[in-house]
This record gives C-alpha cells, sequence and structure tokens, in this order.
C-alpha cells in the first residue's frame, strides 16, 4: 500500500497562518504521538499579522489546526487516533475570532521508514538526519491509517484509503504527496489556481 503526507497546500493565496507560539504551549509536545495532560478550552491562537481570510480545512504551522469538515471527514475515514481540543484563532491587528476550528493532537508516533528504498541524509554530528523522498514499511505499521512519522516527527502520514476519502470531499487546503515525492521542505500544488 502507498502512503502519503498531510500537509497544508502553501501556494494558496490569502490562506490563514498561525503567528508565534503562545507562552504556555510547547510545540515539541505535540509531535511526540503521546496523549497530553488536560488543557482547558477553548484554545486561543494568534494568527500571523500577514495572515489572510481564506478558510482553509487544515492550518499546519507549530501546531496541526483542522477545520470540523476536515475534522469529521477523517472520522469518516476510521482516523480515530487523534485528541482534539476546540480551538480559536485571532487576528493580533483586527482582533478577529475564527471559531471553527479543532487543535489536532497526532497519537501514534512510527518507526518505520525503510532506509534501504529512501533517501536519508545523516548529519555530519550522527545524531539524526534529514529525510527526502521515502518509502513506508507496511508491517511496520501495524495497519494503522493515520500517524507520525518517527524518523520526522512533523510528518503526518495517512494511508492510501485516507488519501482516497479525503480527496473526494472538496476538502480546502489540502496537498498529499507521495511519501516518494517529499523534497524535505513544506508543500504545495504548483497547479492550484487561487
Amino acid at each position: 500500500m502507498n502512503h502519503y503526507l498531510l500537509q497544508q497546500d502553501v501556494y494558496i493565496r490569502g490562506t490563514l497562518a498561525l503567528g508565534a507560539v503562545p507562552p504556555d504551549m510547547d510545540p515539541v509536545e505535540w509531535i511526540q504521538g503521546k496523549k497530553l495532560p488536560d488543557i482547558p478550552t477553548p484554545v486561543t491562537l494568534e494568527l500571523s499579522p500577514a495572515s489572510g481570510t481564506f478558510l482553509t480545512d487544515i492550518i499546519l504551522s507549530f501546531f496541526p489546526v483542522f477545520s470540523s469538515r476536515l475534522k469529521d471527514a477523517l472520522a469518516g475515514a476510521g482516523v480515530d487516533n487523534i485528541d482534539y481540543y476546540e480551538c480559536r484563532l485571532r487576528h493580533p491587528t483586527s482582533g478577529l475570532m475564527k471559531e471553527v476550528y479543532w487543535l489536532a493532537n497526532v497519537l501514534g508516533r512510527i518507526r518505520c521508514v525503510d532506509l534501504d528504498k529512501s533517501t536519508y541524509i545523516p548529519r555530519p554530528s550522527g545524531r539524526g538526519g534529514t529525510l527526502k523522498q521515502f518509502v513506508v514499511d507496511e508491517k511496520a505499521t501495524h495497519g494503522l491509517n493515520f500517524f507520525r512519522l518517527y524518523e520526522q516527527s512533523t510528518l503526518i502520514v495517512i494511508s492510501e484509503p485516507v488519501k482516497r476519502h479525503l480527496e473526494g470531499l472538496g476538502l480546502e487546503g489540502l496537498y498529499l504527496p507521495a511519501t516518494e515525492d517529499y523534497t524535505g521542505t513544506v508543500g504545495g500544488s504548483r497547479f492550484n489556481t487561487r
């Protein structure tokens, strides 16, 4: 089975973008694939001062933020390993609030890259490295359809059935490249017409 990345299409003009990390939130905690302690909701996140107003269904920055439509779509695809926290997005200049979003904590971080079939460039220090085009070892996923990648925890991997389900729903702002097409950077569709 092929695997894909859940990313935000960064080439959409005028899309929402998150600003600074709140002082009481550690973004590293959100990429560990583990349960978090109770968080008071709703969580308020600041948008970037340069943020547009186009409401996409996904905002990926320090934290993954999903619309209610994407949250429901993932549930419809059988994804049940996400803890959601009601989220408000506040524009720092206008003070306007967007209240249709959910902060998502993806549960599950799996070591599953087939290094023999992937491009991995180790750091000179010997600690960690840079992942580029990669292949997921299906057996190592233990059937999980949605998870963080242990080898690069900022990446969210989805299975082919989840991708097919999401593609048919008209969701805005999703970019779902194959893991073999990953270049090591945040992506987007060069074909986007917005």
